[in-house]
């Protein structure tokens, strides 16, 4: 994937692409929390991800945040979505006991490749992305655990620091 993304490095600073150790499926942003709520906050994610079975994923349809007007965010989907809006539900039930606010939007499942500082960026790079994107096949993989992760801003990349893994009870292959 980081290899497909390699022509991007030529618009300059407008573009940061997002390093492959960093790519992840975000179930529930939290923003800034205290140390002393992570406890509370991996108890509640290791009760979500029990009885939920390992599921056969895919990465696959290219999109961009905003839908309309310049992007900011360029994105891989991941597919069926249907398998992972139960588990994103859990994660919101289990949260939300503790004080943080439900979603509003519709989930929308991806992984972030690049980001731009869309004053800058070229008029054509999205007409570019939408090539980019009617070029790749799916990539399939296995999701088998939530995992909570700090991240560390700053530098050329974020870090992002794992704080629990919470592996799901069993494996489901549809």
């Amino acid at each position: 994937m980081a290899g497909a993304l390699s022509w991007m490095r030529t618009f300059g600073d407008c573009i940061k692409i997002v390093p492959a150790e960093n790519y992840h499926l975000t179930l529930k942003f939290l923003g800034a929390i205290g140390v002393e709520r992570i406890s509370g906050i991996q108890t509640a994610l290791e009760a979500a991800a029990q009885n939920v079975s390992a599921c056969d994923l895919r990465l696959d349809g290219w999109g961009v945040f905003p839908p309309r007007g310049a992007p900011k965010v360029f994105w891989i989907g991941v597919e069926p979505r249907e398998v992972l809006v139960p588990i994103f539900e859990r994660c919101e039930a289990a949260l939300e006991n503790l004080g943080f606010a439900r979603e509003t939007r519709d989930f929308q499942s991806h992984v972030t490749l690049v980001r731009t500082d869309k004053a800058k960026a070229p008029a054509d790079l999205l007409e570019r992305w939408k090539k980019l994107s009617s070029l790749s096949g799916p990539v399939a993989f296995c999701a088998d655990k939530i995992t909570l992760y700090e991240s560390i801003l700053g530098g050329k990349a974020s870090v992002y620091r794992p704080l629990g893994h919470f592996k799901f009870c069993t494996y489901y292959s549809k």
